[in-house]
């Protein structure tokens, strides 16, 4: 079997990259044959996709449709796939679903991961928001099978008719368990090697752009020594956004900044909380990453609840970062937790129980 699968970034930065290459693995398990597509040329993802006997197409990206549809249309011709698969986070990027179908693929599949535009107040935004509305209608004459990370990015991407139909069902983002269980040893080696051994360290994952409203880190470290004196707070990640944040950072100590990075695993073993900000979200797979490494999350109240695995995840507004740091405060310390004994309680988000829900995407009906 060979499946066309859309889209992919860098394969270190975003959070559909991540799910995308959890899905690789389970294809690869299973001698699916797998080609991904990105906008654009990117030899580094090439070798992240090596391991997983994935090959890379590079078309162009959804800032030119036109480009971009006869490229996936003229490969799938070529190719001759038995599916393709979409994961987009708003309408209008349907360009590729679009040509499969135009192209003959059996079994067109759109995943939704987002809940909202991610431009809104400029005149693109607004270009956006029209483009949006014209496509939304189309997607269910795109697709056989419609997926959402959330019953919200469900709501924000697919028209009424998809929604109720039998070919619209919910798939969480999944994470290895036991690839991210709290591990003391673990912990102790990298804190050492940061030089964060004393210190209560506050993790986030994600981003520079709009959705993650990068800057209200800013906020909790302006504010978090004040409630916890040797509070240091890691941001990992990389994006348009990152250097403006980091020169207003200047000056803060209880700020640091890591890029991208390859061992979040270990990362998330030397933190003590998890904060996640954002304006919006599909379902994100930081949070549920830091959950089963046994952190406190504490996460904006834009992001859906179906997200909480325990009442370790508490959901806090976004006006106001001292509110935040007391909050922070006040679960300090806490016992960590280990989710391989509760393997039932996040079983929606357990990799291992998920595979056969992801096998059967791409399953003639």
């Amino acid at each position: 079997m060979k499946v066309l699968i859309g889209y992919m970034i860098d394969g270190r930065n975003s959070g559909i990259d991540k799910y995308l290459l959890r899905v690789l693995g389970v294809l690869q398990g299973a001698g699916i044959q797998a080609t991904v597509l990105t906008g654009g040329h990117n030899a580094a993802l090439a070798g992240i996709l090596r391991p997983y006997g994935a090959e890379l197409q590079e078309v162009p990206s959804l800032q030119h449709p036109l480009g971009q549809y006869a490229a996936v249309k003229r490969l799938v011709i070529a190719r001759h796939y038995d599916a393709a698969y979409f994961n987009i986070s708003e309408p209008m990027n349907c360009v590729g679903a679009m040509a499969a179908r135009h192209a003959g693929v059996p079994k067109v599949i759109l995943h939704s991961h987002s809940t909202c535009q991610g431009e809104t107040g400029s005149l693109n935004g607004k270009i956006k928001a029209v483009l949006n509305r014209l496509a939304r209608p189309a997607l269910y004459r795109y697709g056989d099978a419609f997926y959402a990370c959330s019953a919200e990015a469900g709501q924000w991407l697919f028209p009424k008719a998809v929604l109720r139909s039998r070919d619209y069902r919910l798939l969480y983002n999944p994470v290895d368990v036991a690839e991210f269980a709290y591990q003391p040893a673990c912990r102790e080696r990298v804190r050492k090697a940061l030089g964060l051994e004393d210190a209560c360290v506050i993790g986030h994952i994600g981003n520079y752009q709009p959705a993650k409203n990068s800057s209200f880190l800013l906020d909790i470290a302006q504010s978090v020594r004040q409630y916890i004196p040797n509070a240091v707070l890691l941001s990992i990640g990389d994006g348009p956004e990152r250097p403006a944040v980091e020169a207003a950072a200047r000056g803060l100590p209880a700020l640091r900044f890591l890029g991208i990075r390859d061992d979040v695993p270990e990362l998330l073993q030397a933190m003590d909380f998890f904060v996640l900000p954002s304006r919006f979200e599909g379902l994100p797979v930081s949070a549920i990453e830091a959950q089963m490494a046994g952190l406190k999350v504490l996460l904006s109240d834009r992001v859906t609840r179906e997200v909480q695995l325990s009442s370790y995840c508490q959901f806090l507004p976004i006006d106001s970062g001292e509110v935040w740091a007391k909050a922070l405060k006040a679960n300090w310390p806490y016992p960590r937790k280990d989710f391989r004994q509760e393997r039932e309680t996040v079983a929606r988000f357990d990799l291992d129980k998920q595979k056969d829900a992801i096998l059967a995407i791409f399953e003639q009906n």
